[in-house]
């Protein structure tokens, strides 16, 4: 019986580590309505950088599922801040995911990090950065496109 439960849970393990890194270069799309103007047109500034997107497929025979993983790089301007992936939906909505500070890193950054899980039909592959700190919001969306 032992030998079974063993069996079983290191082949759900190997089936659920399928794995989709993305990165930015490589996965673009053009600007989407779904996101307010100043979001389109802006260029990514040198206040906030998307490091790594990394999407992990956690299916297994019972259930259709996604992870996804950000690292997000921002000045740190002042204390009060907030770093979210403004993601869309597969409904054409957007919502957004909230980022935790991580650490300090080099030359007055920070470093950001979130994931969300859900499932396989929740999210669309299109997202972008959105800091805003001291009432001024900055985006990273790949200069004018949206990260997907």
């Amino acid at each position: 019986m032992k030998k079974a439960i063993v069996f079983f849970t290191v082949l759900f393990s190997l089936i659920a580590c399928t794995t989709d890194p993305v990165t930015t270069e490589e996965h673009l799309s053009k600007p989407d309505q779904g996101l307010p103007a100043s979001a389109r047109n802006a260029s990514a500034p040198a206040e906030v950088k998307l490091l790594k997107a990394y999407t992990a497929d956690i299916s297994n025979p019972i259930y259709q599922g996604i992870q996804r993983q950000f690292t997000v790089k921002v000045k740190n301007l002042a204390f009060e801040k907030t770093v979210v992936i403004h993601h869309k939906r597969k409904d054409g909505s957007w919502v957004d995911v909230g980022l935790t500070y991580r650490g300090p890193a080099e030359d007055g950054f920070e470093i950001w990090y979130g994931e969300t899980s859900s499932l396989d039909t929740e999210y669309a592959n299109e997202f972008a950065v959105r800091y805003t700190v001291d009432d001024q919001t900055y985006w990273d969306n790949n200069g004018g496109k949206i990260i997907k």
